[in-house]
């Protein structure tokens, strides 16, 4: 639970995290919508994240990923 309010203070901070009424791809509706590209504009806010994502999967001795291209 430490770490998720860690990174909902991280886009709070930087205005990542926006409130309304948002329609996702999947169909379902949600209350927040996470800007997680605006992340990308603050390495250390960046590098920080995937440390701890990278930390999440360490024993798992993963070798590769892969991600959506991006603009």
């Amino acid at each position: 639970m430490k770490r998720e309010n860690e990174v909902i203070k991280i886009f709070k901070k930087i205005q990542a995290l926006l409130s309304g009424h948002f329609l996702l791809s999947s169909g379902l509706h949600s209350p927040l919508y996470f800007e997680k590209f605006q992340v990308l504009k603050y390495p250390t806010y960046l590098q920080g994240m995937a440390k701890k994502l990278a930390n999440l999967f360490k024993k798992d001795k993963v070798q590769l990923v892969v991600g959506p291209l991006t603009g």
